[in-house]
C-alpha cells in the first residue's frame, strides 16, 4: 500500500489553496459571544462582528465560490440550564448568506419559547468550494 502526503490542495482550474492536514472543512471556528466577543480559534474566518445578542457576522478570509454552502454548527451555555434546547441557525432572511459572510444566531427554547442568547462555547464548520 502507498501513501499520499500533500500539504495543499486546490482545484485544478485555479483558485484558493487549502491547507490538507488541518482538516477538510472550508472554513471552521469556535467562539464566545459573552463579554467581550471574540474567535478562540478559526481556520479561513477573517472576523466576527457582534450585532447584538445572539447575532454575529463571519466574515471569509478567502471566499467561497457561491453562496450555496453548506454549514453546521454547536452551541450550549451550562448557565441555561439542562432542559434547553440550543440552536445555531444561519440568518439568510434579515441578512442573506454570501459568498464572502454568513450571519448567525445563537438561541435556547425552554418550554416553546426561543430566546436569542450569547454563549462561551459555540462553533460551527462551513463545507463548499473556495474562490
Amino acid at each position: 500500500m502507498s501513501n499520499l502526503r500533500i500539504d495543499n490542495i486546490a482545484p485544478s482550474a485555479g483558485g484558493t489553496y487549502r491547507n490538507a492536514p488541518r482538516g477538510i472543512a472550508a472554513a471552521w471556528a469556535i467562539y464566545e459571544t459573552d463579554s467581550p466577543s471574540s474567535i478562540r480559534n478559526s481556520i479561513n474566518v477573517s472576523s466576527l462582528t457582534d450585532n447584538g445578542t445572539g447575532d454575529s457576522t463571519f466574515t471569509w478570509v478567502n471566499s467561497f465560490s457561491t453562496s450555496n454552502y453548506s454549514s453546521i454548527g454547536e452551541y450550549g451555555d451550562a448557565g441555561v440550564g439542562d432542559t434547553a434546547t440550543f440552536g445555531l441557525n444561519a440568518l439568510d432572511a434579515s441578512t442573506p448568506r454570501t459568498s464572502s459572510i454568513v450571519r448567525l444566531e445563537t438561541y435556547y427554547k425552554t418550554t416553546g419559547n426561543r430566546t436569542s442568547h450569547d454563549g462561551s462555547s459555540i462553533s460551527f464548520s462551513a463545507f463548499g468550494d473556495l474562490a
